[in-house]
């Protein structure tokens, strides 16, 4: 168990670029996003390495337009990163939290009876657990169900 610090910075310069890539291929979709995002603190000459650098999200989606569903995969990769936490004794010491993914995969329907759309699948389909990392709040493997009512 860790006791996490929080730091506030004066003066920050940040850089960044999104790259963001949609593409239609007859019934399958798909959607890239990349973010790079590099922090500096300029008071005390210093990367701040507790934000991944490193970003990506995607996801691929087919529609089967027989049974009118779609099948989707996610795909999220977080860059490695560094965090500041505190032993129980209170002892500060960094922490290297190395880079992962997380996939989710879900089946849609919508316009059911024309009112309803629902969704079920599994998130964090490899069951991907860090507890050194608070900014990873996925307990695990997860199932869901998503009903969504409309009025007409």
């Amino acid at each position: 168990q860790g006791y996490y610090n929080f730091i506030q910075f004066g003066s920050i310069q940040s850089r960044s670029f999104d790259l963001n890539i949609d593409s239609q291929f007859s019934d399958i979709k798909l959607e890239i996003s990349y973010n790079y995002n590099d922090l500096y603190d300029l008071e005390e000459y210093e990367y701040i390495n507790s934000v991944s650098r490193h970003s990506l999200n995607s996801k691929i989606s087919k529609n089967f337009q027989t049974l009118d569903f779609d099948v989707n995969l996610f795909y999220r990769y977080l860059g490695e990163k560094e965090i500041g936490t505190r032993t129980p004794d209170f002892e500060y010491i960094k922490l290297s939290i190395p880079g992962y993914g997380l996939w989710r995969l879900s089946i849609s329907k919508v316009d059911l009876w024309d009112i309803i759309d629902i969704s079920t699948g599994v998130d964090n389909i490899f069951n991907y657990i860090n507890k050194q990392d608070l900014s990873n709040i996925n307990p695990g493997r997860t199932f869901f169900i998503n009903f969504q009512i409309r009025k007409k």
